[in-house]
């Protein structure tokens, strides 16, 4: 199960979810190749602090994205097996003069809290751009949606992108409204 992700700024936002299983098998969900194709997209993460990620998003796993898809370069900011991964996010297929996510880089961590029979995870990411904010969290709610599925060894959910979007779009607007208030 998601939680609906939480705006916690206009730059920042949060997501979690419970993974069937320990958090070794989540661990593998977030750092093999084979693993991060399952629910992300293709793509290397070098296991260590300071090592380099590549992801690319094909059309199909990205559908907001630009019509090829994406690709995201980052580093590795910190690297605890089975704990804790944070990395920096930057679309390379889009011009670094004009990012697209609000900044040049913004920052992704996965943060893994085992349990008894299952694992808790909590993604953050930040540096976005207050108008995208909401794609991206519903982005993320839809690959979130694909690990939980992968962790239960379900069939992948159906397409929840769309229904997701204007949830997030509400919340983006209230975030907006709010902080042009403060």
């Amino acid at each position: 199960m998601i939680n609906l992700g939480l705006i916690i700024d206009i730059h920042t936002v949060s997501l979690d979810c419970e993974l069937s299983g320990p958090a070794d098998r989540a661990w593998y969900y977030l750092t093999q190749p084979e693993g991060l194709r399952a629910w992300l997209a293709e793509g290397s993460i070098e296991p260590r602090t300071g090592g380099r990620v590549k992801l690319r998003f094909q059309k199909s796993d990205a559908p907001v994205r630009s019509s090829g898809g994406a690709l995201v370069h980052g580093m590795v900011a910190r690297y605890e097996p089975y704990r804790l991964l944070a990395y920096s996010w930057m679309d390379a297929s889009r011009d670094v003069q004009k990012p697209h996510f609000g900044s040049a880089h913004t920052s992704v961590s996965f943060t893994l809290m085992e349990r008894e029979e299952s694992t808790q995870l909590k993604l953050i990411h930040s540096g976005l751009s207050p108008k995208l904010i909401s794609k991206v969290g519903a982005g993320w709610h839809a690959h979130l949606s694909q690990l939980v599925a992968c962790s239960r060894s379900d069939m992948p959910l159906p397409e929840i992108l769309p229904a997701m979007m204007s949830r997030y779009e509400r919340q983006a607007a209230l975030m907006r409204m709010n902080a042009r208030h403060i």
